[in-house]
Order: structure tokens, then C-alpha cells, then sequence
């Protein structure tokens, strides 16, 4: 058991192997977030989603952030915010996470399903060059394969539909709102359709298909900006990259929340760019759901509870192996979470939605 622990946390292999699990538990958790919105649609007897995934993101937040304080209080190994030498980059990384989430609500909010998860999913390639640059590491030429294969094999499984007609776009729809989960907790069908949104003459550009494209493509390179720095802080402890990254989406999320209450930006049905959503869950806003779906019955308070612990383990899973390990293999490793949840989906999700219903 020494011998496996000592492989698992002082070895590159071993690290890579923490991470394919890390995008395991990410699709695990992708099930829980669709299981719990569906069965709360049912237990409201309405043909919305009740239990919005921002929602949950703050769930699972909040349990992390317990976590963090309780091992700091308990062990004081560690400073909250990391080494003083690298204090600077741990920000960083808690700053461009939570800004990385904000793209990727608004992208998964305003593009088809597939166009959003197809663009989204080129943070290998990203990583890689940015890896390359800040952290001297070679681009070899078996890894610019595998990312070139990964960035392929996601536009199989996605179709977007620049690429694919819109039945077979439409096929792939029931795996993406798992695939969306997975990556962020949220669920494809919280927002307004794209073809709604354009039949609108007076649509703002922020809630066009355009912005969309642009946020997706950001969204690729801020994930490609994590991964960098993840790798670049190795020497801070995991469980400070997750304060950091929890710290900077609450205050993301309090400012843009506010906003939203206060009438100063569009409201989060139509653009999703708040990660957590606070003042949703705590007060009865007219443009989020209540807050008592969450407790609409047992099915969706056990999944509610599975998304935050297999959230919080496959986030401590990631930032504690992504340190050790080369962060352009890493990415690669962790983009496998959309193949996790096709196995998952094919293996288990019409068992789980025939028990919970």
C-alpha cells in the first residue's frame, strides 16, 4: 500500500493516473447534476429545470471551501494562499478559473450544444503551446497527436452542427447535457435556446450566437491558462489552488449576481455568467428558480449531495496531479472526461433515470 501511495504521489505516471480519475468523478458528477434537475422538473410537475446547475456549482463550492478550512485549521500544513514566492500565480489561477467559468456558461447559453463542447474541448491544444512557451516543455511529437486525435474524437461525439446536419446533431444531444455537467455542473437546458435568442430582432450582441463562438474560443484558451499555472504553482498545495479558485468564483459570482438582482446586466436565464450564483440560492430572485427545488424530494437532495462530494474529490483529484505532472499530457488526460461520460451514459444513466423516476 506504501509502495502504490509513493507511486500515486511522487510519479509523473502516477499523477497522469490521479488524473484520469479526476475525469472519471467529473463524468460521475455529470450524471448527478442531470439526475438532480430532472428529478426535481418531476417532483415540480413542470417541464423546466428546477434545480439549476449554477445552483449546484455554489453547493459544491461551499463544501470545498469547508474543506479547505477544516484541514487548514486542523493540520496548518499549509498556507491558505500558497508559498509567498508564488502567491501572485495562485491567484492567478483561482482568478482565470473563475473567469474560465463565465465564458463557459455564456458559450453553453448561446451556441448549440455540440458547437459549444467542440470548441470548448481544444484546451489540449492550447495547454500544449502555452506549456510550451511559459514552462519550456517540448511539444512532442506523440502528444500533439494524441491532442490533434482528442480535439477529433470530441467533434465525433459532439457533431457540432458547422460540421454534422441537425438530426445528428440532435442525436447527441442527451450525452452533451452529461459532457456540460461533467466539465462545470451546469446543464445544457438551463438557458434559452440559440434559435430563440436569434429570432429576436433587438437581441444584444452578448446574447448572440457570435459572442458565443467568442466565449468558447476563450473559454479553450483560459483552460489551456489553468492547466499552465496549475503546473507552474507545484509547489503550493493542492488544497490552496481550490481556496483560491473557490474565493475568486464567490466574488465573481457576488458582483455578477448582484448585477443581475439589480437589473445591470441580462438577466442569468439568457446569459449564464455567473458560476455560483449565491443570491439565488439565499433569496427569492424572480430570474432563478427557488430554492426549495433543491429539497423537492429525496431523489434530488441525493443527488444534489453526490454532485458535491464527487465535485469536490474530482477537483482536489485534479489540482493535486496537474502539479506533477507535465501540464500538455495532463490536459489530454483530462479531456477524457467526455468519453467517460459516453461509457457512463451507455453503461448506467437509462438504469439510474429508470430507478430515480
Amino acid at each position: 500500500m506504501g509502495r502504490l501511495w509513493l507511486w500515486l504521489t511522487a510519479t509523473e505516471s502516477g499523477a497522469l493516473t490521479l488524473n484520469a480519475t479526476s475525469a472519471a468523478l467529473f463524468a460521475v458528477q455529470g450524471i448527478f447534476v442531470t439526475r438532480a434537475s430532472r428529478t426535481a422538473a418531476d417532483a415540480g410537475g413542470v417541464g423546466v429545470v428546477e434545480v439549476p446547475g449554477t445552483q449546484l456549482v455554489v453547493l459544491r463550492a461551499s463544501l470545498q471551501l469547508l474543506t479547505v478550512l477544516l484541514w487548514r485549521c486542523c493540520a496548518k500544513s499549509f498556507p491558505l494562499l500558497g508559498p509567498k514566492k508564488i502567491r501572485h500565480l495562485v491567484m492567478a489561477r483561482g482568478f482565470f478559473g473563475s473567469f474560465g467559468f463565465t465564458v463557459y456558461y455564456h458559450a453553453i447559453a448561446t451556441l448549440p450544444l455540440g458547437d459549444a463542447i467542440t470548441l470548448l474541448s481544444l484546451y489540449p491544444i492550447s495547454t500544449m503551446v502555452l506549456a510550451s512557451v511559459f514552462l519550456g516543455e517540448e511539444m512532442q511529437a506523440v502528444a500533439v497527436a494524441a491532442a490533434l486525435f482528442s480535439a477529433a474524437g470530441s467533434v465525433l461525439i459532439a457533431r457540432p452542427t458547422f460540421l454534422f446536419d441537425a438530426d445528428a446533431a440532435a442525436a447527441a444531444a442527451p450525452l452533451l447535457s452529461n459532457a456540460t455537467a461533467a466539465a462545470a455542473g451546469c446543464h445544457g437546458l438551463m438557458c434559452a435556446t440559440a434559435e430563440e435568442e436569434e429570432g429576436d430582432a433587438d437581441v444584444p450582441w452578448l446574447q448572440t450566437q457570435a459572442s458565443g463562438y467568442v466565449a468558447a474560443g476563450m473559454g479553450a484558451l483560459l483552460a489551456g491558462v489553468v492547466f499552465t499555472l496549475i503546473r507552474k504553482c507545484k509547489d503550493a498545495h493542492a488544497l490552496s489552488l481550490i481556496f483560491a479558485f473557490t474565493m475568486c468564483a464567490i466574488v465573481n459570482d457576488g458582483l455578477l449576481g448582484a448585477c443581475c438582482y439589480l437589473g445591470f446586466v441580462v438577466p442569468v436565464r439568457h446569459l449564464l455568467t455567473c458560476p455560483c450564483t449565491i443570491l439565488g440560492l439565499f433569496f427569492e430572485v424572480e430570474v432563478w428558480p427557488s430554492r426549495e427545488a433543491i429539497f423537492a424530494d429525496e431523489a434530488t437532495m441525493t443527488a444534489c449531495v453526490g454532485v458535491m462530494i464527487t465535485g469536490t474529490a474530482a477537483h482536489f483529484l485534479m489540482n493535486y496531479s496537474m502539479r506533477n505532472a507535465p501540464a500538455g499530457i495532463s490536459s489530454i488526460v483530462r479531456s477524457s472526461d467526455i468519453l467517460w461520460c459516453a461509457c457512463f451514459c451507455a453503461a448506467f444513466d437509462a438504469a439510474l433515470l429508470a430507478r430515480w423516476r
